[in-house]
């Protein structure tokens, strides 16, 4: 198993809105950057795609834990398993504080290939989603 986790960042936006914003699939597709994406389909619970170079991916929500915790596994016809934990959590002054942790299983030259870049992608990851959550969030 590959764990790639990363920073903790600040949304300035209450942890009940953040949560309830990521932990429906469908808000997704505001996320994603069209030409980054092709075939987006989305429902409260599931989400596929297909990303030029990967294939398609597809995801589910397997555990909500209100205000702490979003955890997705990955859908069958995704290149590879996975899980990502969304983690957040309140800051003193309300701001909610986000994280991502990705647990994939990849075949030795998937991980040759893109275990380096994982522990990168995951942050910008998060980071791309924490700017968009302060930005977008009322």
């Amino acid at each position: 198993m590959t764990t790639a986790q990363s920073s903790v960042y600040i949304v300035n936006k209450e942890n009940k809105k953040v949560f309830d914003f990521l932990s429906d699939l469908s808000n997704l597709e505001s996320i994603i950057p069209e030409n980054r994406v092709k075939g987006f389909y989305s429902d409260h619970n599931c989400c596929s795609f297909r990303v030029d170079g990967i294939g398609e991916v597809s995801f589910r929500i397997v555990q909500r834990v209100p205000y702490e915790i979003i955890r997705l596994e990955s859908g069958e016809k995704s290149p590879f398993k996975f899980e990502l934990n969304i983690r957040i959590g309140k800051t003193q002054n309300l701001a909610t504080q986000i994280e991502l942790t990705l647990n994939a299983e990849l075949n030795p030259s998937m991980k040759m290939m893109i275990g380096s870049y994982l522990n990168k992608g995951v942050d910008k990851a998060a980071e791309e989603l924490s700017k968009f959550l302060e930005d977008n969030l009322e």
